[in-house]
C-alpha cells in the first residue's frame, strides 16, 4: 500500500492528513480495501492506540468504515448522492444515456488536455499498459475484460488530468459510467466494424497524450465521443423502428 512512516507531534493527526491526501489524489479510491490495523500500523510506523485513535477520526468524518469479517476499507457511499439516481436514471432511461455522453464530451476533451499536459510519468506508463490489455482483449474477443479497460482507462485519464475537481467529479460519477458503457457497448458492439473503430478511437487517444500533444488529445477525446454519439442514437432509431414494425399486423 501507498504508506509512509509518520513523523510528528501529533502523530494521530498525521495519520488522518495522510489519508485525506491518498483520498484526494485519489491513490485510493471508495471501496479500496485497507491492511489489517498491525499491518497498516507498522506500514505508517505508529502504535496500534495511534492508529485507532486516527481511524476514529476518518470513521466519524465518513471516510473510512469498519465491517465485521471485513475489516477496514475506504467508504464506498463518498459520492452516493450524486451518483446512484444519477445511475438508476441512466439504466431506466435510454435518453439520459445520450444526455450523459455529451455531458462527457465536455469534460474529458479538457481531462485529456490537462493530462497530456500534467500526467505524470507513472500515470503515463499505466495508460501505455492499459491498452495494450485494452488490444489483447479485442483480439481475443473478451467483452467484459474490454468493458472494464474502457471504464478504467477513461477514469485514469480523469485522474491523470492533475486537477482535483475533474478526477473527484469523474470518480463520483463513476457508476453513471460504467452504465453508460454497459448501455453503448451493448448497442454498437454488434454493429460491424465498431469494435475495431472504438479501440482505434482509444489508442489515438492514448498515444496523444503519451506524446504531451494537448490539441490532439482533446480532438482524439471529441472524436471518439462523437462517434459513440451518433452509433448509440443511430442504433435506438434503429431499434425504434424495428419496433413499431413488428407491431404492424400481417395484410397480407
Amino acid at each position: 500500500m501507498p504508506f509512509k512512516e509518520i513523523a510528528s507531534p501529533k502523530v494521530a493527526d498525521a495519520v488522518v492528513a495522510q489519508f485525506e491526501e491518498l483520498l484526494t489524489h485519489s491513490v485510493l479510491r471508495p471501496g479500496d480495501a485497507l491492511p489489517a490495523e498491525r499491518t497498516l500500523a507498522e506500514e505508517l510506523g505508529v502504535s496500534r492506540a495511534t492508529l485507532r485513535d486516527a481511524l476514529e477520526v476518518l470513521v466519524q468524518r465518513g471516510l473510512i468504515v469498519r465491517a465485521r469479517g471485513v475489516g477496514l476499507s475506504v467508504a464506498d457511499g463518498l459520492d452516493a448522492g450524486l451518483a446512484d439516481p444519477l445511475a438508476n436514471l441512466i439504466s431506466t432511461r435510454p435518453e439520459a444515456v445520450s444526455d450523459f455522453l455529451s455531458f462527457r464530451r465536455l469534460l474529458e476533451a479538457e481531462a485529456a488536455r490537462l493530462a497530456a499536459q500534467q500526467a505524470a510519468e507513472p500515470d503515463l506508463q499505466r495508460l501505455a499498459t492499459l491498452i495494450r490489455h485494452m488490444e489483447e482483449a479485442h483480439a481475443n474477443g473478451d467483452m467484459r475484460r474490454g468493458h472494464r479497460l474502457d471504464y478504467e482507462l477513461h477514469l485514469l485519464i480523469a485522474e491523470a488530468s492533475g486537477n482535483l475537481v475533474t478526477a473527484h467529479v469523474s470518480r463520483a460519477l463513476r457508476r453513471a459510467l460504467s452504465n453508460t458503457l454497459h448501455h453503448t457497448r451493448k448497442a454498437l458492439f454488434s454493429r460491424p466494424n465498431v469494435p475495431a473503430a472504438i479501440l482505434a478511437q482509444h489508442k489515438a487517444l492514448v498515444d496523444a497524450i503519451l506524446a504531451r500533444d494537448a490539441e490532439a488529445a482533446a480532438a482524439a477525446s471529441n472524436a471518439h465521443l462523437d462517434f459513440v454519439i451518433s452509433e448509440f442514437n443511430a442504433s435506438r432509431i434503429a431499434d425504434a423502428q424495428a419496433a413499431r414494425a413488428s407491431l404492424r399486423p400481417e395484410r397480407l
